[in-house]
């Protein structure tokens, strides 16, 4: 896909991880804590990026 396409993907993977913290966050009270929930959160959206490309 290229380089526009590995930029896209990360742009997505980036802007999905964090509205998806921000439901856990705001569901489980969990203040503070975006950055801990988003982590995994990427690595999810990552790996079915990963799936989709290849």
């Amino acid at each position: 896909m290229g380089t526009v396409g590995t930029m896209s993907a990360l742009l997505i993977i980036t802007w999905c991880s964090l509205s998806a913290s921000k439901i856990f966050i705001s569901a489980l009270a969990m203040e503070g804590q975006q950055l801990l929930v988003a982590y995994p959160c990427a690595l999810f959206y990552g790996l079915f990026a990963l799936l989709t490309v290849f």
